[in-house]
């Protein structure tokens, strides 16, 4: 079947709203107007569109005398880049036929985006496709007290940088929620109360 047919079946399913911090625009003679934050869609990547992601990194790293491996910066770049270029799409596109939304592919990206933007837009597609994935994709709370602990004791990033990118997001979040707990003299709402002991998925 289709990639494009399949999601299309699983509409809003397989997709997620997301903005794009774009650089501000600025004109001759004024301080610009601002960011700009146009709304549009992550999709998840098949294994035959990962393939032309590690293809194209790959590739852009040797063009740039540097290593295809993961670690190097412009390898890593380009794993980046390439997965903004192919998961976000235009949200005013039609669902069964969405365009890319930089249309200028990855020269597009490298072009208008800083190396932040990049990073930051890579991570939302990374954590869309970890909640997408039919693998096992829910943390339990001792998996969760687990890799919290061996951030707290871990004296470099080893640990934090490898979690994925939605398990990142998981402990973030639920550390948030017991700062707040902590914080607060007043009961919380029985909703944020029952999310901070159970279970928690990237979807969440």
């Amino acid at each position: 079947m289709n990639l494009s047919i399949l999601r299309a079946r699983l509409g809003k399913k397989a997709e997620r709203k997301i903005t794009v911090p774009l650089p501000p625009l600025f004109h001759e003679g004024d301080e610009g107007d601002g960011a700009e934050e146009p709304p549009c869609i992550v999709v998840p990547l098949s294994a035959a569109e990962d393939s032309e992601v590690l293809a194209f990194a790959a590739e852009y790293a040797r063009s740039n005398k540097a290593e295809p491996k993961e670690g190097d910066p412009l390898y890593d770049l380009g794993i980046m880049a390439k997965t903004i270029a192919l998961a976000v799409r235009d949200i005013d596109s039609p669902p069964e036929a969405r365009t890319p939304f930089f249309d200028g592919g990855t020269d597009q990206i490298f072009e208008l985006l800083p190396r932040e933007t990049i990073v930051y837009l890579f991570e939302l597609c990374q954590i869309w496709q970890d909640a997408c994935s039919p693998s096992v994709r829910r943390l339990s709370v001792e998996q969760l007290v687990g890799h919290i602990t061996e951030l707290a004791e871990a004296e470099d990033d080893g640990p934090f940088v490898r979690l994925s990118p939605a398990t990142r997001s998981i402990c973030m979040r639920i550390l948030a929620r017991l700062q707040v707990l902590s914080l607060g003299d007043k009961s919380l709402p029985t909703s944020l109360t029952e999310r901070v002991g159970s279970v928690w998925s990237p979807r969440s």
